[in-house]
């Protein structure tokens, strides 16, 4: 099963967009947008996992951020490249600032421009290279250090690495526990040795369940999307993701 990394870090190459719907209704353009972002939000790279078990559809924690608003230019509204896939979070931080700020700023988009080469990863925070006026202005405008974020991507992190040493230590410390209560001199040793290897092996399914949960691909993914285009995930997700056998 592929899931998420521990930590996403930015792209080190733009996003490729790979999909054109043919339906003139930003409202439907979801699935595609799922698949063209890896069902993460395209700014602060929280996964949908990380809003809401089995994938965010349906639940309100994605939307559809565009870089032009609707209100600024209704025409854009419905325009497939002036559309991203956003966590409700960037969303309304972004709420209504506009592409430019006053100072002449550009808010930046991870299409256009190599996340990596403007953010990076650092103690479960993406700030903005330093002296980079357009991705300050970015940062700030759809507030991708917000600690609601902060605590997710720490969240991800420890519960990923956590259930990742579990599913691997688990049953082989389970076994050598029932090797020894086979050994065991006293009925009451054998008892509580055989009582920690279950309790082990119990462990270990709540972890591979919690990699479940993480799976880069949530249960709810359309097969196809809006555009009928093949289905794939974006290459950093795709490097950055794990293997993970859980059966």
């Amino acid at each position: 099963m592929r899931v998420l990394p521990d930590i996403t870090f930015p792209s080190k190459t733009r996003i490729k967009r790979r999909h054109m719907p043919q339906k003139r209704d930003w409202r439907r353009f979801r699935p595609c947008l799922r698949w063209e972002f890896g069902f993460t939000c395209a700014f602060c790279l929280l996964h949908e996992a990380d809003l809401e078990e089995d994938g965010s559809e349906g639940a309100g924690r994605m939307t559809i951020e565009h870089r032009i608003g609707r209100s600024a230019r209704p025409a854009k509204a419905s325009v497939y490249r002036n559309c991203f896939l956003a966590c409700r979070h960037c969303n309304e931080a972004r709420s209504r600032r506009p592409t430019r700020d006053g100072t002449g700023r550009r808010l930046l988009d991870p299409v256009s421009t190599a996340w990596a080469s403007r953010f990076t990863a650092s103690a479960d925070r993406l700030p903005p290279v330093a002296g980079d006026g357009d991705a300050a202005y970015t940062h700030v405008a759809y507030d991708l250090d917000d600690e609601r974020k902060v605590r997710k991507r720490r969240r991800r992190r420890e519960r990923i690495s956590g259930a990742i040493e579990t599913v691997r230590d688990g049953p082989r410390l389970a076994a050598l526990l029932v090797d020894l209560a086979a050994t065991a001199t006293s009925a009451e040793s054998r008892r509580e040795l055989l009582a920690v290897a279950r309790a082990l092996n119990s462990h270990a399914g709540m972890a591979r369940d919690e990699l479940r949960r993480y799976r880069i691909v949530p249960d709810d993914a359309a097969p196809r999307c809006s555009c009928d285009a093949l289905t794939a995930l974006p290459t950093f997700l795709v490097t950055q993701g794990m293997d993970v056998h859980v059966d």
